[in-house]
């Protein structure tokens, strides 16, 4: 799963040719990662994709919630 998050950054970081432009919100809590989006969406950063999860396992509550920002 490590893998393919790392795989999906990239990928989505090619374009981007500075790091202050492009920020990643993480976290195992939904509630974190929307008000991490909405502080970065008050300061001008746009939704780079849909919102993303991925769970090791359904059953222990592992899920990690993840969206990536870019700035204009």
């Amino acid at each position: 799963m490590k893998y393919l998050i790392t795989i999906m950054l990239i990928v989505l970081s090619i374009n981007v040719f500075t790091a202050d432009r492009y920020v990643v919100c993480e976290n195992r809590e939904l509630s974190a990662v929307t008000k991490c989006v909405n502080d970065y969406l008050d300061e001008g950063y746009k939704t780079l994709s849909g919102l993303h999860a991925v769970s090791k396992n359904v059953s222990d509550n592992a899920t990690l919630w993840f969206q990536a920002l870019l700035k204009d």
